[in-house]
This record gives C-alpha cells, sequence and structure tokens, in this order.
C-alpha cells in the first residue's frame, strides 16, 4: 500500500473519489454523457493499473539489486 504526501493511502483516495463521481452521475439520463463517463472510467483503471504494474516493477528490481 502507497500512501500520497499526505500520508493518507492512494486506495482510500480513490476509494472516495470514485464514490463522489459515481453519485454526482447516478442519474444522468443522458446516453452521449453516460458513454463517456463509462469511457473515461474505463481509461482512468487502465491507467491506474499500468502505474501499479510499473510501480511493482521497479520495486522487484530494487529489491533484487538491479536499482534501475
Amino acid at each position: 500500500m502507497w500512501p500520497d504526501s499526505r500520508g493518507v493511502l492512494w486506495r482510500d483516495i480513490l476509494r472516495e473519489n470514485v464514490r463522489k463521481e459515481f453519485e454526482e452521475a447516478r442519474f444522468e439520463k443522458d446516453p452521449e454523457v453516460v458513454t463517456r463517463l463509462l469511457i473515461g472510467g474505463r481509461d482512468a483503471v487502465e491507467s491506474a493499473l499500468e502505474k501499479l504494474a510499473e510501480k511493482q516493477r521497479h520495486q522487484i528490481q530494487k529489491e533484487r539489486g538491479d536499482g534501475r
């Protein structure tokens, strides 16, 4: 688990932000807006997973002594 610069876990920050965005868009009726929200959400999750994988790769290299 990784904290941000304030010491708050990223897991908690992301959970709070996602819940807030979900509640704000919960009753959206416009199909175009809903589509944009879904695509934006998918892109955000994909980006977060890529960053997590990169961070894990760096951590593994660091533990092995590669230090790259």
